[in-house]
């Protein structure tokens, strides 16, 4: 019986990654037939779906000494079917500095520096067919180089879903790339008919003015209001042009390809591509423009830029022993180091002075690593040491809680906290845990971050409405909002309550069991109001309700990441959010709310 018992335990190990990939297909179905069956926008950053791995030039590799940069991809070919994809690149360094990471003809990935055990991961969709990636030791020709690195190139095969672009016009990088368009997943990526129906358009022009010369739809067919996706392919031998679907302007093409492009139809219903410079030889052929169907999100503003970033989604155990400092015990404390009141204490630490314990760590894994600073003078960073490298963490120099993703190198054996210059200051909660799996996120900075489509349903929260959102909550001491506009709101208060708010008169709030939300906390947080009542739910569960009042009137657009777009920003991720123009029956909202907590594995009581 007990062999039998293990044998079922061993199988259902093995067969679980399988039994969670089937239920988040199941549950994303079921919640964006819930957002359609309600009118309701519904956004999230969707998981990557991986081919096999292309790098073929073996790891880890080693930076040349004397061209100082290696072009280590190669070029992309149509026989090997890179031209035209996009690529998720993962570049890990051993050892050395990295200081560039960057393709031959795009802008893709740029860091300021990778040090050992960091790590950048970016999005690249070669736009030439001579793209190379390139990964560059050094900043000038023939300086020292080394630096050892491992590199992991794969297809990313659902890149036309995975609903979001770097700028109107191109595809993102990632993590750091800006977001400028976030699709509607109501509508899954749904298209409609191809509006085109034209001949080739070739011209040559030296028209000094460089206005339009060819229009690619035969007249305006481009109903306003809607967003449209332009495919085309381009023959240039001479000058530049550029596409404009739309009110939107593509960027300006020198090269012969293949192009997709997003745009939006605001005030100006057709597609046309313009010549911008005098003499331009070019042709324009097997052009699809259909309509992108749903509620989009671009930013207001070109600062307004929240981010795609991946994050870890499922962690290991606690590998630090006495992680609060609750006496000095485990911890080996270098001269000016002590530990007092339940915080780690620094007084003029010099840099050779550190702080560390022995950890179970394995190289080449990932590990989220964690310190809160209550106090800071001077430079503090998180490593793993042991061996003959370090894997190192960025350098801390102001208060705040921080968690970034390092991988230990061959050899380290410890958590090490290490002064990069005279450090002094209070630090507390410093934490180790392997990343186990990840997932892919919005992440918000806290400043002028915003996502607004003009309106989702209507100028503001005036009628009846539902909102959904799966976010982690980030620092505290200001008013938070997930999703509002100028009088409704759904997010967190300064003293750390959340709330479906009017701020027109009396609205409907609540508290976590505990009393606050914290930095770092998980929420999944719903609110509706039908004309009369207000429901405030807590991952599922009913948690407030009560009448609220009408809200105040206003013309300001509801906003992702913000109230409105005047104030109360988020700053940290934002895994999904849904809003609808009613209120949703029980059932839809929470195909809505298990799917979102499936994808961040949070505990759902719905």
């Amino acid at each position: 019986m007990r062999q039998r018992t293990l044998e079922r335990s061993r199988i259902f190990r093995q067969r679980a990654p399988d039994v969670v990939a089937s239920l988040y297909k199941r549950y994303r179905s079921a919640a964006i037939a819930a957002a359609r069956r309600n009118n309701a926008a519904l956004y999230f950053a969707e998981e990557l779906q991986l081919g096999p791995e292309l790098w073929s030039f073996g790891n880890p590799n080693t930076c040349p000494s004397v061209a100082q940069y290696q072009k280590m991809f190669g070029n992309y070919t149509t026989s090997t079917d890179y031209y035209g994809g996009t690529y998720l690149v993962d570049v890990t360094v051993i050892s050395g500095v990295l200081n560039a990471i960057f393709a031959v003809g795009q802008a893709a990935g740029s860091i300021a520096s990778l040090g050992a055990g960091q790590s950048k991961q970016f999005l690249l969709t070669p736009t030439s067919s001579s793209s190379q990636l390139v990964l560059q030791e050094g900043s000038t020709a023939g300086a020292s180089a080394g630096a050892v690195v491992t590199v992991s190139v794969k297809r990313v095969l659902n890149a036309d879903t995975l609903g979001y672009q770097d700028t109107v016009a191109a595809s993102p990088s990632y993590p750091s790339g800006s977001m400028g368009m976030l699709l509607d997943k109501s509508y899954a990526g749904e298209r409609g008919v191809n509006v085109n129906n034209v001949p080739t358009q070739s011209w040559v022009t030296d028209d000094v003015q460089y206005l339009t010369k060819g229009f690619i739809s035969p007249s305006d067919t481009l109903p306003l209001g809607a967003f449209y996706e332009c495919e085309f392919d381009l023959s240039i031998s001479a000058g530049s042009v550029r596409l404009r679907l739309g009110d939107d302007f593509g960027p300006i093409l020198t090269s012969s390809g293949h192009y997709k492009f997003i745009g939006y139809a605001g005030s100006f219903g057709r597609d046309s591509m313009q010549n911008m410079v005098a003499n331009t030889v070019a042709t324009v052929t097997n052009v699809v423009t259909r309509e992108l169907k749903g509620m989009h999100l671009r930013q207001a503003t070109a600062g307004a830029k929240p981010t795609v970033t991946r994050v870890p989604k499922k962690l290991g155990p606690e590998l630090v022993s006495n992680s609060s400092f609750s006496d000095s015990s485990t911890w080996y404390l270098g001269a000016g180091w002590s530990i007092s009141g339940g915080k780690l204490v620094a007084t003029s630490v010099a840099t050779a002075y550190q702080v560390s314990q022995p950890v179970a760590i394995e190289a080449g894994k990932d590990y989220q690593v964690s310190i809160t600073a209550d106090s800071i003078s001077g430079s503090l960073s998180v490593a793993f040491s042991g061996g003959t490298s370090t894997g190192i963490g960025s350098a801390r120099t102001s208060p705040g809680t921080y968690t970034e993703s390092i991988k230990p190198t061959v050899g380290n054996t410890h958590i090490r906290l290490m002064a990069a210059s005279t450090l002094s200051g209070s630090f507390d909660n410093v934490s180790v845990r392997e990343v186990l799996e990840w997932t892919y996120v919005l992440s918000f900075d806290g400043g002028d971050s915003l996502a607004a489509p003009g309106s989702v349903i209507g100028a503001n929260l005036a009628q009846p409405y539902t909102m959904i959102a799966s976010a982690r909550a980030g620092v505290q001491g200001a008013n938070r909002r997930l999703i509002g506009d100028s009088s409704r709101s759904l997010g967190v208060t300064s003293s750390g309550v959340f709330a479906a708010i009017n701020h027109g008169g009396s609205g409907v709030y609540g508290v976590l069991p505990s009393g606050s939300v914290t930095q770092g906390d998980m929420l999944l947080l719903s609110a509706d109001w039908d004309g009369v009542t207000g429901r405030l739910f807590s991952k599922g569960a009913l948690h407030n309700s009560g009448a609220m009042s009408a809200p105040t009137a206003g013309a300001q657009p509801t906003a992702i990441g913000q109230r409105g777009n005047t104030s109360e920003f988020w700053n940290d991720i934002i895994d999904l959010v849904c809003i609808a123009p009613q209120v949703m029956s029980d059932a839809d909202r929470k195909a809505i709310e298990r799917f979102a907590a499936l994808k961040m594995l949070i505990t759902y009581g719905g």
